[in-house]
């Protein structure tokens, strides 16, 4: 008698996936059930179970059904349970249509050597029979992202930065808001000509200490009309100063830092590189990438939108991610009208950080609706 697992595959691969990936030891072969339109999903989990144990080129196959041919599918479902009549049988049903769902129920419910399971939203298994359920261990993201094609080029982890970067970032944040526009043409300085120990913009400089660990700043208000106006001191040194002073990455890291509170986040990414499986066309950046999960959730930082073509650029990269992907803005100050306009259009949710850090409860609960919605591509 052979343990034989059959998984009806749709849009959302994880309810099938973290099922098999918490029982493979118990299988000896593994039936992926999918349509014409989810096949390519189907080959994508093959290929992550294939890489992860070491079993027979034969232990994953698929079967291939129409999606709503009642005859066909019924034909199908009779032909797999007289295959396995002899075997120990586990049939998932969470994926697939709701057809081959309600029709594989029906087909094996009621034999005594099979098990009908489902997986929900929340990662628990209920067995359908007795109505007991137990959790599963969520799925990491770079599981999520395998089972979506997508090929992780780089990351940076949230818990790779330290306090010291935390408090480095906030300081960066007061000399930014204090004279943004010197702040910008400074670090450009620094991009440009990184081996200059001291950059300046107006009234305003950032020096590199000798030792060259961190940086002395110090920066006037934009609005000051003084003859010798004050100059607030800002010290910066921290394991990643450099990346947090330059390119936003102080920005990134805050924003990261407070969606890391978000009670359902299970993993915070930052100043991320991934491409489409076998397309390195498709690569593209994104500044922090939070998943719950199930799901995962891109997010744009942005201190403003300067123009409308920031959301064009950020509203095609939904070509690459999968349909667990979400996508978000977040600005520090409120957006624009224009960019509001095309936000609304490309359907993607913007907030501002600045009025986030009044409310951050109010923002989590529109996360959670935004993670729930269904995606359509």
């Amino acid at each position: 008698m052979s343990r034989v697992h059959v998984s009806l595959v749709g849009g959302q691969p994880s309810p099938v996936y973290v099922y098999i990936k918490n029982s493979l030891e118990q299988f000896d072969k593994i039936v992926l059930v999918c349509s014409e339109q989810t096949e390519a999903a189907a080959r994508t989990m093959r290929r992550v179970i294939n890489a992860s144990c070491d079993r027979p080129d034969d232990f994953v196959s698929l079967r291939r059904l129409d999606p709503l041919d009642v005859k066909q599918v019924r034909a199908a479902v009779d032909q797999m349970s007289d295959e396995f009549k002899d075997d120990e049988v586990t049939v998932n049903v969470s994926g697939g249509t709701k057809l081959w769902s309600m029709l594989f129920y029906e087909r094996f419910i009621g034999y005594s050597n099979a098990q009908v399971v489902l997986v929900d939203q929340n990662n628990n298994v209920w067995d359908m029979a007795s109505g007991q359920s137990h959790a599963l261990p969520p799925l990491s993201l770079e599981d999520i992202m395998a089972l979506e094609g997508i090929v992780i080029n780089q990351k940076t982890e949230l818990n790779e930065y330290t306090q010291e970067d935390l408090t480095c970032a906030k300081r960066i944040s007061k000399m930014w808001r204090r004279n943004s526009q010197a702040f910008w043409d400074i670090t450009r300085h620094i991009n440009d000509n990184p081996e200059r120990l001291t950059h300046k913009s107006g009234d305003c400089s950032i020096t590199r200490n000798p030792d060259g660990e961190g940086y002395h700043a110090q920066f006037v208000s934009r609005y000051s009309k003084q003859v010798n106006p004050y100059r607030q001191e800002y010290k910066l040194s921290s394991p990643h100063v450099e990346r947090l002073l330059l390119n936003s990455g102080w920005f990134e890291l805050l924003v990261a830092d407070l969606l890391s509170r978000w009670q359902a986040a299970r993993e915070v990414w930052v100043n991320c590189m991934i491409n489409r499986q076998g397309d390195a066309n498709t690569l593209n950046e994104y500044d922090v990438i939070v998943s719950n999960g199930v799901k995962y959730l891109f997010v744009e930082c942005k201190t403003s939108i300067q123009s409308a073509t920031d959301v064009d650029k950020f509203n095609n990269s939904k070509t690459y991610s999968g349909l667990a992907a979400k996508r978000i803005f977040i600005t520090f100050y409120k957006i624009k009208d224009q960019a509001k306009a095309k936000c609304d259009k490309a359907n993607i949710p913007y907030f501002a950080y600045n009025d986030i850090s009044r409310n951050e409860l109010d923002f989590f609960k529109k996360l959670d609706e935004i993670m729930k919605s269904t995606s359509t591509k």
